[in-house]
């Protein structure tokens, strides 16, 4: 499915965590997952598989997006910097 760290869109039909969730993945030892925020927080836990699709993988580098937008309607969003992961 997916790793920590992957960008995911999860779609919860039921439950606590009902709704529409994007984030960054975190896995659990008991098969489910967590979706943190930007901020590195919880904002859903113990999310099926069955219900995420990835966005994005992980590959090393955080990306930085812009989103250009006029008169309130998003034109298009583009990387404004690629930094790798400090080790």
């Amino acid at each position: 499915m997916g790793s920590t760290g992957d960008i995911v869109k999860a779609i919860v039909p039921e439950g606590k965590y009902k709704g529409t969730w994007t984030g960054a993945l975190a896995c659990r030892k008991n098969g489910y997952f967590d979706i943190k925020n930007k901020e590195g927080v919880r904002i859903a836990q113990g999310i099926n598989h069955k219900h995420c699709k990835v966005l994005s993988r992980v590959d090393g580098y955080e990306y930085t997006t812009e989103c250009l937008k006029v008169d309130g309607i998003l034109l298009m969003t583009k990387v404004t910097s690629i930094l790798p992961w400090e080790t």
